[in-house]
């Protein structure tokens, strides 16, 4: 098998992340690979070994990206790895390996450390929480942190989009559109950087926001998103005075139950 092990980076130094995969790509006596870094113009230096570096001269952006990745890798098959992970398993590279097939797309998941604190707890339980959501349902949301694409049906993330947000959601649509379909197995990478929850938060109003715009021109996000389909069933915009006071909650105690509620009223209010 031909492996491009792909990875976007920015501010994060990732030499773990391409150490553990050289070691593992290294004991698969049949796996002909490579690494690529992409450094999306850090405010840091990065300088990451055993791997083929790209520097760009000017932030792209999530999606532009990982479309820059895909088109410098050199062989078939694709494997996108955020640079804040790390395998779960020492059987990380060899399980996708064995399951691999023409014209396949499977996201691995992606699973936490423990909780160092309550700062940084919303992260680590909201994550659990959409991770077994997601192995209950058929028509998952894609997520782009860990995955495998056969190059061949890799029809490019749009490049439109270059805020935070939904990225990986339209590009699962734009697979499905053109009649290629994605499954999850379990096959984890760890997170390691860790939000405060303030920063989530924020980070989580943003997405809310981008997916009320998606919506005209991706209205499957309506049959993806629970969030979406409330909406339209419940009106809760006399509750907005309550949003503070949720937000509060949800960065204060870690409370996924606050977020999920203000997420609710939020989307309403928009």
């Amino acid at each position: 098998m031909e492996l491009s092990i792909l990875i976007p980076t920015y501010n994060y130094d990732c030499q773990a992340l391409v150490d553990a995969l050289r070691l593992q790509a290294d004991s698969i006596s049949d796996l002909t690979y490579e690494i690529i870094v992409l450094n999306d113009k850090s405010s840091v230096p990065l300088h990451i070994n055993g791997c083929r570096q790209i520097d760009m001269p000017a932030n792209v952006g999530r999606a532009k990206g990982r479309n820059i990745l895909a088109n410098e890798a050199q062989y078939r098959y694709l494997l996108f790895i955020d640079s804040d992970s790390m395998p779960a398993s020492v059987n990380y590279l060899r399980r996708y390996t064995e399951m691999v097939f023409e014209g396949c797309v499977m996201m691995g998941g992606r699973v936490y450390d423990k909780i160092r604190d309550r700062e940084h707890s919303l992260l680590p339980k909201y994550g659990r929480r959409e991770r077994n959501h997601t192995t209950r349902v058929s028509k998952a949301p894609f997520v782009s942190p860990n995955f495998l694409i056969d190059k061949h049906v890799f029809c490019g993330f749009n490049e439109t989009l270059t805020g935070y947000g939904h990225e990986d959601t339209v590009f699962g649509i734009e697979l499905r559109r053109r009649g290629t379909k994605y499954m999850c197995i379990d096959n984890p990478v760890i997170h390691k950087h860790i939000e405060s929850n303030s920063a989530f938060f924020e980070k989580t109003k943003i997405g809310v926001e981008r997916l009320v715009e998606l919506t005209n021109d991706y209205p499957e996000l309506v049959e993806i998103s629970k969030l979406l389909r409330l909406r339209k069933r419940f009106n809760l915009k006399l509750f907005r005075r309550m949003l503070p006071l949720l937000k509060r909650l949800s960065i204060s105690c870690g409370s996924v139950k606050a977020m999920q509620i203000w997420k609710m009223i939020y989307i309403s209010a928009l």
